[in-house]
């Protein structure tokens, strides 16, 4: 080959891409590209790792999952969880320290429910599972009451909007009262991760809806007197109001041990019959009395001190004196007698408390609610009458609105508590 042809040739090859110089400088060039790709890549992929834990981390992933489908509605493990919560925070609002009662320890909050048999319940169910049964009852019972409010046209106003932007407002106030930096550290210690001041809100809207649709039904009962005049008379008593005085004697007691050698204390007759006498001695000392103007706590606890020496260092006994007890209160040892026909000012009696001692009571008066002692132009019974009537209604078409209401369990509920 002549120096004038290679010559042209390498010019050809350089052009073409084929000299093997050129060819050396395209190799290089592709590794360089190929690691800067993998850089790209692997940047991207660190970029999506760490998105991804902040991701789970931030319980942003927990919170989009679905913890519970009731009808065409899905909520959310911080939604459950604040209903769930409540309802143990209203259980112990309700029972405080009497918790224990019923084998509820409230040392560790609701984290520490999912490890307490519950006592009314079969083995292996927990108070974890009671209090979520109630969340799932009540929300169940929302979604109706809010679908009912749908299909009748019935919605918050700009009033209702204000009171619930009202009690985020308080919300954030009572926070800072109780030691919180601000409502959200509050909702944290109170619930969790997951319940937010979003949580909240929609909560809220949708219990001020429900209530709505409450109302809007409740206003909608209609009673006649006749009715309500009935159904009164059908309470017995009662919702009748009784102001009475008594004095409780408990007969002594006395230790005994039977075969397997168990120790009980219980009265006996004779301590029985001591106890029944001092009744009698009392009512005896009562009826006696001349002072007959003074009002009955007077002169029964005139009569008591007649009868009863207190011990050394102690005060001297006077009797209970309970002024307009509603009927369905009074106890059961004297609640007849109270309530029979003809009753009048000034009657004594004694009564038994069987196995355990002896009652001394005395009537004063009885208020069948007749009048209209507030002055709202409503005889009172029939008022006691149509809310009665009326709570027990709305109960029952609530519970009917709800029946076909069916909470289904999704993958988040495993995040809820």
């Amino acid at each position: 080959m002549s120096a004038s042809t290679e010559k042209k040739l390498r010019a050809e090859n350089r052009a073409a891409g084929t000299d093997k110089k050129m060819l050396a400088l395209q190799e290089e060039e592709k590794k360089k590209k190929k690691s800067k790709t993998r850089w790209t890549w692997g940047t991207i992929g660190v970029v999506i790792l760490i998105i991804a834990i902040l991701f789970f981390s931030s319980n942003i992933f927990y919170r989009s999952t679905t913890a519970l489908t009731i009808g065409d509605k899905s909520y959310g493990p911080d939604d459950v969880t604040y209903h769930y919560a409540n309802q143990y925070y209203n259980f112990y609002s309700m029972y405080g320290s009497y918790a224990s009662l019923f084998g509820l320890d409230t040392t560790y909050g609701i984290s520490g429910l999912g490890s307490q048999q519950y006592a009314g319940g079969e083995e292996g169910y927990t108070w974890r599972d009671y209090f979520l049964d109630s969340a799932k009852s009540e929300m169940a019972q929302l979604k109706a009451l809010c679908d009912y409010a749908g299909e009748n046209g019935i919605a918050l106003e700009a009033a209702d909007l204000e009171t619930l932007n009202a009690s985020l407002e308080e919300l954030e106030t009572s926070a800072k009262e109780n030691g919180y930096a601000n409502a959200k550290k509050y909702l944290k210690a109170a619930y969790g991760d997951m319940v937010t001041l979003g949580t909240v809100e929609e909560a809220n809207t949708e219990s001020a809806l429900a209530n709505k649709a409450i109302t809007f039904y409740r206003d909608s009962l209609e009673y006649t007197d006749a009715e309500l005049e009935d159904y009164y008379a059908s309470l017995n008593g009662s919702s009748d109001l009784f102001t009475y005085a008594y004095y409780y004697i408990a007969a002594e007691t006395e230790e005994s041990t039977d075969a397997d050698g168990n120790t009980t204390s219980a009265a006996t007759e004779e301590t029985l019959t001591a106890a029944k006498a001092s009744a009698k001695a009392i009512v005896a000392a009562y009826e006696a009395d001349e002072n007959k103007n003074d009002s009955i706590e007077a002169r029964l606890n005139a009569a008591i001190a007649s009868v009863i020496t207190p011990a050394d260092g102690e005060d001297q006994a006077v009797c209970t004196y309970s002024e307009d007890a509603q009927g369905s209160s009074l106890s059961s040892s004297y609640s007849s007698w109270l309530m029979e026909e003809g009753r009048k000012e000034g009657d004594i009696e004694v009564l038994e408390n069987t196995d355990y001692g002896y009652y001394v009571v005395v009537f004063e008066s009885r208020n069948d609610n007749s009048s209209d002692a507030d002055g709202d132009g409503t005889i009172d019974r029939l008022a006691i009458a149509k809310e009665q009537l009326t709570n027990t209604a709305v109960s029952e078409w609530i519970e009917s609105l709800s029946a076909n209401y069916v909470a289904a369990d999704g993958f988040g509920m495993r995040f809820v508590g």
